[in-house]
């Protein structure tokens, strides 16, 4: 997802915070690392957990609706 987004969302002047770097990858391990394993019982939950920390991470900076179209298609191709 990472590369994905560091791809095909590229910061411009007017978006210079979209700069995504490794510190963002570490953000998203991180933020998986924290669930309780009694929690994630299923590949369901997993992939949902998965889906939040990338919203929070990457989703969160972006501020156009094209930016967020593609970030969603991304997110459901993964």
């Amino acid at each position: 997802m990472y590369y994905r987004v560091s791809i095909n969302i590229l910061p411009t002047p007017s978006k210079v915070h979209y700069i995504f770097n490794l510190r963002d990858l570490a953000k998203l391990s991180q933020g998986i690392m924290q669930a309780s394993p009694k929690n994630m019982t299923t590949q369901d939950s997993l992939s949902v957990l998965f889906a939040h920390e990338c919203l929070r991470v990457f989703a969160d900076r972006l501020v156009a609706e094209s930016d967020l179209a593609i970030f969603y298609k991304h997110l459901n191709a993964t």
